[in-house]
C-alpha cells in the first residue's frame, strides 16, 4: 500500500474516532462496555501502525494477539470473582460483565479492513480529479 500524505491524514482521522469510541466507552455507565473498550484502542493501534508504514495484516496480527491476550486475563478475573449467592443468578461471577470475546477483535478487523480499502480508494478518486489535463 502506497501511503500518501491524504491517506496518511484519513488514517489518522479514523485513529483518534476508534479512539474517541473507546474512550466513551471507558467512561460510559455499562461495565461490559468498559470492559469492551479495548477492542477500539486495538484498532487505533492498527490505523497508526498502517499509517507508519506497518503492513496492514500484521498490525492486525499484532493487535489480535493483544486482544486475545486482553480476553483471556479478563476470563481468568471473572473466574477468580466471588459467584453470587443468591436469586436467579446464583453460582455466576459477580464480575460476569467483564468476560470479552476472544473472537471480538478478529470480527472487527473486517471493518478495519474495509474501512481502509475505502480510504484508499476515495484518495485515488481524489488524485484522479485533481489531475490537471493536458
Amino acid at each position: 500500500m502506497n501511503i500518501t500524505e491524504t491517506i496518511k491524514e484519513a488514517l489518522y482521522a479514523q485513529a483518534r474516532m476508534e479512539g474517541d469510541f473507546g474512550m466513551s466507552m471507558v467512561n460510559g455507565f455499562s461495565g461490559a462496555d468498559r470492559a469492551d473498550s479495548e477492542y477500539r484502542f486495538c484498532a487505533r493501534r492498527v490505523y497508526v501502525a498502517v499509517a507508519g508504514g506497518m503492513p496492514l495484516e500484521d498490525a492486525i496480527a499484532r493487535e489480535d494477539k493483544n486482544w486475545r491476550a486482553y480476553a483471556t486475563e479478563q476470563v481468568a478475573k471473572v473466574n477468580a470473582a466471588p459467584k453470587i449467592k443468591r436469586g436467579p443468578m446464583s453460582g455466576h461471577s459477580a464480575i460476569s460483565h467483564r468476560w470479552v470475546d476472544a473472537e471480538k477483535f478478529a470480527n472487527y478487523a473486517h471493518h478495519i479492513r474495509t474501512m481502509i480499502k475505502i480510504i484508499e480508494k476515495r484518495a485515488a478518486e481524489d488524485a484522479i480529479a485533481c489531475e490537471v489535463p493536458k
